[in-house]
């Protein structure tokens, strides 16, 4: 099923609600792609999706406990809620390429979808025809603790013949070998990051990195290249942990890092 088609640059929104019933987002997709029969956060509750032009928008009424704000959630009920976010984005993926909206994000009706893709339409439709067919990957190094924090906390062994400038110079040397670690971890990954790029990927982006973890980028790989993706992690896997550090792979994921949204009128609960 698709949606109906509406008036020029208003949103048509198939299915079940209320026009002044706060909207909870989950994605963009194309104009034209179908999400009958699939279910929002509430699993009683249908999807619906709302057309601008060549694009979607994903969303259904908002789930009952979130009417009150994020804000009132015990940690356990949220982290339940993102987890049936991401259900829910996944269960449209597997039809069609989605842009996937950040959890808890709301607009106050259904009137109100048309000024949530103003102006930004057809920059929506280019990035759904760059992602197509890609997933997101995400590279981490570790160290097994903070080297550096633990060489400056930990007591130096003295005996009793060593001097203040002994235990001075014991402890440079820790601090520099912790350091010489982390810089030799973090190389590793950069020789990671460099066969990578030119093995496939179609993007890369840094993430944060504090404490143990010396390395940490999010790719963006075709469906088609995993197998080659993989070869190449696991080669410098090994050399990694020669090095002292650990190569961790999580994915593959929906773009989050790859995906660019300016809602204006939509907000957070």
């Amino acid at each position: 099923m698709s949606p109906d088609t509406g008036a020029a640059g208003a949103p048509t929104t198939p299915g079940t609600g209320t026009g002044t019933a706060q909207q909870y987002l989950y994605c963009i997709i194309a104009s034209g792609a179908d999400v009958a029969g699939l279910s929002g956060l509430d699993p009683q509750t249908a999807l619906r999706q709302s057309e601008v032009g060549p694009v979607a928008v994903v969303h259904s009424d908002l789930h009952p406990v979130l009417r009150s704000g994020a804000a009132e959630l015990s940690d356990r009920q949220l982290a339940s809620l993102a987890t049936r976010h991401d259900e829910v984005l996944r269960s449209v993926s597997a039809r069609t390429t989605v842009l996937p909206v950040r959890f808890a994000t709301v607009v106050r009706a259904v009137n109100e979808l048309s000024e949530v893709l103003a102006d930004t339409a057809e920059s929506l439709a280019s990035q759904l025809k760059a992602l197509n067919g890609c997933s997101e990957w995400a590279v981490h190094i570790d160290l097994p603790s903070d080297t550096e924090q633990v060489a400056a906390a930990t007591p130096i062994q003295r005996d009793g013949a060593a001097t203040g400038t002994d235990y001075l110079l014991a402890r440079q040397s820790r601090l520099s070998d912790a350091r010489t670690l982390r810089r030799r971890t973090a190389e590793a990954g950069g020789a990671l990051d460099a066969e990578l790029r030119t093995s496939g990927v179609l993007a890369a982006l840094p993430l944060h990195t504090a404490g143990t973890r010396v390395y940490n980028t999010a790719y963006l790989l075709p469906d088609d290249r995993t197998d080659a993706f993989a070869r190449v992690v696991e080669r410098h896997a090994a050399l990694v942990k020669t090095q002292g550090g650990q190569l961790r792979v999580s994915g593959p994921w929906l773009p989050y890092t790859f995906t660019v949204l300016n809602f204006a009128a939509a907000r957070d609960v």
